[in-house]
């Protein structure tokens, strides 16, 4: 493709390429782990079930179409997130290669159509051609949304794709320009879009351009946001967060149970809500120290070519335990 992704100063550094795919196995190597766990755990039929099927499922990037068609994990239906991601960039991957000897207007111009065509598809999977019946029960709608809709790769992709768009429109102009209060406000609305009783076609089409839009500026050296994001906190727990999102759902799926059997009284609820919001943090904390990093380390040693693993051993940020 025509202006192809460089850096430093126009020139192409191929080896970025392999730190992605270096980032991504570290990631698979965690979420089988966590797989592997769950497996084991919970082989007892009950609400926590896993069954072979789940595990299959979530090994293969497929849980955003297994809980459609056959059901939901419990301990494993948040992998729908990573399946969804992984099959996007598997998508943008092969987009890349055939629109490599087009021009860089091209392959922006389609991503954006397939953005456009997925988004599309979930309004009318949505709101005219249903495929569940819960679509009649005015609460329930938003679980048939999530669920049937927007957990699938051909309907979610569309925020990846739109993303993608996005950042090579901004780069094409050579770079964010935006005001820094327009940046503050798309971000805010991005925000705003999740955290409210927004339909999910409104979150998933108009919250995600906003929140893509905000990454992109921040390129800007002048934008006050990027000054709060890189703080040391928030870096630290962004280091950590893939980590304890996989982990939480344990934590979740069990205090949900204790509540819904009973067991838990009010007090009682409200005291073990944040030791369990405690436990997923350390247990996320603890998986990045002891299966991420150690499989970043023995990729880079094993598989990586010399300039790779110099640029792969270099913490980006010196965080606490990288020295």
């Amino acid at each position: 493709m025509r202006g192809d992704i460089v850096h430093d100063g126009g020139r192409r550094l191929p080896y970025l390429d392999g730190w992605r795919g270096l980032c991504i196995l570290v990631v698979l190597a965690g979420l089988a782990v966590y797989v592997a766990f769950c497996a084991v755990s919970f082989t007892a039929p009950g609400y926590k079930h896993v069954r072979p099927l789940d595990v299959a499922a979530a090994l293969l990037l497929l849980s955003s179409y297994r809980v459609e068609y056959f059901g939901q994990s419990q301990v494993l239906d948040h992998t729908w997130s990573l399946s969804v991601e992984e099959r996007s960039y598997l998508m943008l991957g092969l987009l890349a290669a055939w629109l490599r000897a087009r021009t860089a207007a091209l392959a922006r111009l389609v991503i954006l159509a397939l953005a456009l065509v997925m988004a599309v598809k979930g309004l009318v999977q949505t709101y005219i051609f249903p495929t569940n019946d819960l679509v009649l029960n005015v609460p329930a709608r938003r679980w048939h949304e999530y669920f049937d809709v927007y957990w699938r790769s051909d309907i979610h992709a569309a925020s990846v794709f739109a993303a993608a768009f996005v950042y090579l429109s901004f780069r094409a102009r050579g770079g964010g320009t935006l005001p820094p209060a327009a940046v503050t406000m798309l971000a805010l609305c991005g925000v705003l879009s999740f955290l409210t009783v927004l339909p999910q076609p409104v979150r998933f089409t108009i919250g995600t351009a906003c929140l893509a839009v905000t990454v992109c500026a921040l390129d800007a050296p002048s934008n006050p946001l990027r000054g709060v994001l890189a703080s040391r906190i928030l870096i630290l727990f962004g280091t950590w967060s893939y980590s304890i999102y996989i982990w939480q759902q344990i934590f979740y799926k069990l205090f949900q149970s204790m509540r819904a059997s009973g067991a838990l009284t009010a007090v009682e609820g409200g005291l073990l809500r944040p030791a369990f919001m405690l436990g997923a943090c350390m247990a996320g904390i603890l998986s990045y120290h002891l299966v991420e990093r150690p499989a970043r380390r023995y990729i880079n040693e094993r598989w990586t070519s010399p300039m790779l693993r110099h640029v792969a051993v270099v913490p980006m940020v010196a965080l606490p335990g990288d020295r």
